[in-house]
């Protein structure tokens, strides 16, 4: 009965570490949305007009780019916490260090890749106008290629910490926008990784 005991006791504790391990997440099949492809492009192409090279290696490491319904519960899904407020988009690291069954980590197994998420029920899709989309996956490949954080929220600039949404502003200041997101960072190197 004691040897019993003992048995049980070991697998109910075997039971609760591998339930309580946190997921370990795959690196994913490259995916890009292709109504967010056409971004990506335009910004390597507007990088590459002000003398800043994006090397294939970092395009390479941005792994994921797609709409979803929550960019909070994506958070949520990889153990990122969530101010809790509606995001319209997010560039987040994953990184992952795989474990053996034991839940000892491997030497050199350690993963990381980037994801781009767009909130399609703030953006509607692909419905949200052109002007619109591109100001948020600049402000998102900012943070994913570039390494930028957000910047002051007046005057508004592409790093602002929100987007600003307005057709007719955008329209009337892409160009002073793209020169105060670009400019200052002429003969970037955004690679390595």
């Amino acid at each position: 009965m004691r040897n019993l005991l003992l048995w049980v006791s070991i697998g109910f504790v075997m039971l609760l570490s591998t339930a309580c391990r946190p997921k370990v997440h795959e690196v994913p099949k490259p995916f890009v949305d292709p109504n967010l492809e056409r971004y990506i492009e335009s910004f390597v192409a507007d990088a590459a007009s002000y003398g800043i090279v994006i090397t294939g290696d970092k395009i390479n490491n941005l792994r994921v780019v797609k709409f979803v319904d929550s960019v909070e519960q994506q958070k949520q899904a990889y153990g990122q916490p969530s101010g809790g407020e509606s995001l319209a988009g997010a560039c987040t690291d994953v990184v992952v260090d795989t474990r053996n069954q034991a839940g000892i980590y491997r030497t050199g197994e350690r993963k990381s890749w980037q994801e781009i998420w767009i909130s399609n029920t703030i953006t509607r899709s692909a419905s949200a106008p052109s002007l619109v989309l591109k100001e948020l996956m600049y402000h998102e490949l900012g943070h994913c290629l570039l390494g930028l954080d957000h910047a002051a929220a007046a005057p508004h600039k592409i790093m602002s910490p929100a987007v600003s949404g307005d057709i007719n502003f955008l329209e009337k200041n892409w160009v002073r926008l793209l020169d105060e997101f670009f400019g200052s960072r002429s003969q970037l190197v955004a690679g390595g990784g």
